[in-house]
C-alpha cells in the first residue's frame, strides 16, 4: 500500500470550516451537515516500464506497468494504438499493469494508460516493438 503525506484535518461543526495542512494539494468535499468527505490528489511523475525488458515474440507474459510518485487512482484504462483494451484471451488488465499473453509481432505499437480521479487525469505512453525470436540450431 502506498503511503501519502501526513494530513491534519480540523473540523468545526458549528462554523462548518475545515483546515487542511499537507505537502500536496488535496480537494475536499463536504456534504452539507454530514461529516463525509473524500481526499483526492493530483497525479505526479507517472511512467511506464516493461517486464521482461525486451519484448520478444513468443513471450508468455509481457507486462506493461505504471508507477507514479503520487496520485489517487479511481479508474485506469489501457489503449493499444488508440483503441481501448479490455480483458480477454490476449490481454489482462490488472492493478497497476497490462499483461499481454503470448506476445506476437502484431502487438507492436503504442500503448497508453489513462489514469483518472474526479479532479485529475494523466496519460503515459510507450512504444513497443516486438522482436523476432531467433532460434539457435546447434
Amino acid at each position: 500500500m502506498k503511503h501519502h503525506s501526513v494530513i491534519i484535518v480540523h473540523f468545526k461543526r458549528k462554523t462548518g470550516t475545515i483546515a487542511v495542512m499537507t505537502e500536496v494539494s488535496y480537494f475536499i468535499h463536504l456534504f452539507h451537515h454530514r461529516f463525509t468527505f473524500s481526499l483526492t490528489e493530483n497525479f505526479q511523475n507517472v511512467s511506464l516500464s516493461t517486464r521482461p525488458d525486451l519484448p520478444v515474440e513468443g513471450t508468455e507474459r509481457f507486462t506493461l506497468q505504471y508507477t507514479m510518485k503520487r496520485g489517487v487512482i479511481e479508474q485506469q484504462k489501457w489503449f493499444f494504438n488508440g483503441t481501448e483494451i479490455n480483458t480477454n484471451s490476449h490481454y489482462l488488465v490488472e492493478n497497476w499493469s497490462l499483461v499481454i499473453l503470448s506476445l506476437n509481432r502484431n502487438d507492436t505499437g503504442q500503448y497508453t494508460v489513462l489514469l483518472t480521479n474526479p479532479f485529475s487525469s494523466v496519460t503515459a505512453h510507450m512504444n513497443v516493438t516486438v522482436l523476432c525470436k531467433i532460434n539457435n540450431s546447434d
